[in-house]
């Protein structure tokens, strides 16, 4: 059931893209980080430049723990970034100088808040916080 809510969350902000006023005065959607940007890539087989395979046994168990913790890692930072995206199409909430806020909000039976805040430095770089 989780799986299923995810994927429809997935599709529906996907879906959405095209209907909503994109945010003209600021490119804070390509400042962002992506979802490659910030992946954990892992080898998915060993092989030497013949071809040939550097697997001589089992695959090592701590190998499995990290590869499972990068997927881990690689899916939450993903699911996070998606939902970044989907907020910074909207215009800004509030711009106080060179801070841009998003929210705070939240549906009506939601257990929490949230809130998204970039500040444009003077240097072309953005940092934010999703809170």
């Amino acid at each position: 059931m989780m799986k299923i809510g995810f994927a429809l969350s997935i599709a529906l902000a996907f879906a959405t893209q095209g209907c909503v006023q994109q945010a003209e005065d600021i490119e804070i959607a390509a400042a962002l980080p992506t979802a490659d940007g910030v992946r954990i890539a892992l080898p998915t087989e060993a092989t030497t430049a013949k071809g040939e395979s550097y697997l001589l046994g089992e695959v090592a168990d701590y190998y499995r723990v990290t590869r499972d913790l990068s997927r881990t890692f690689n899916a939450g930072a993903a699911w996070v970034l998606i939902v970044v995206n989907a907020v910074v199409q909207y215009p800004p909430t509030t711009v106080e100088g060179n801070v841009y806020t998003w929210g705070p909000g939240s549906d009506a039976l939601d257990p929490a808040d949230w809130r998204l805040t970039v500040t444009a430095n003077d240097d072309g770089t953005y940092d934010w916080a999703l809170d």
